[in-house]
């Protein structure tokens, strides 16, 4: 969400990913440009240097034929105002958007 804000004219898109053709979850990317920025794959990849050999594959909507990994609190936020995303989001990363925000600023 925070990319989104500081890139203009991006569009925040949520869906579903599929990985290794085995596991899906809910997920946020961001598109600008015709080119998918995906802040969250990057973290997984840093996080697990084997995450970059996963195939990855992006869907807009549910499949009905797989188990789906999500959280309805944190779907119905992201689906809500962004500015009500942020009044709720964990101390940590309010802070962090701040900084983050100031820095750009300067």
């Amino acid at each position: 969400m925070l990319l989104h804000e500081i890139m203009p004219g991006s569009q925040l898109k949520s869906g579903y990913i599929i990985i290794n053709g085995t596991d899906c979850c809910w997920h946020t990317w961001v598109e600008n440009e015709g080119k998918r920025h995906d802040f969250g794959f990057e973290l997984a990849c840093k996080q697990d240097e084997n995450f970059k050999n996963a195939h990855i594959g992006y869907l807009d909507s549910k499949p009905p034929d797989m188990e789906v990994h999500e959280d309805k609190e944190t779907v119905d936020r992201f689906n809500g105002k962004i500015a009500d995303f942020w009044k709720t989001a964990p101390k940590e990363f309010r802070e962090f958007r701040t900084k983050f925000k100031r820095l750009l600023n300067k």
